[in-house]
């Protein structure tokens, strides 16, 4: 964790913090995350400002790889979120 804290950037934690919390607390029908975290606590998971989670949360949303209804994220695609994560077998 550590090490994921200090070499991967912004983007790289918080996709990573999704893929995690896909993995850990599974997903509904409509691909929704089934636990209930705000912005800023998904934030302290990926050791970001509650700003730039919100702005690379955005920026995920714009590139089709997760979507928003109401407070629920919605993974679009998965093997993209892992893909930006950079995450190893």
């Amino acid at each position: 964790r550590i090490l994921s804290i200090s070499q991967k950037t912004v983007r790289e934690r918080i996709a990573e913090t999704l893929v995690l919390l896909h993995y850990q607390f599974g997903s509904s029908d409509n691909h929704s995350i089934n636990v209930k975290l705000t912005r800023k606590e998904i934030g302290n998971t990926a050791g970001s400002t509650i700003e730039t989670t919100i702005r690379t949360l955005s920026e995920l949303k714009k590139e089709g790889i997760i979507e928003f209804d109401g407070k629920d994220i919605i993974i679009k695609n998965i093997a993209e979120l892992i893909n930006i994560a950079n995450i190893q077998n």
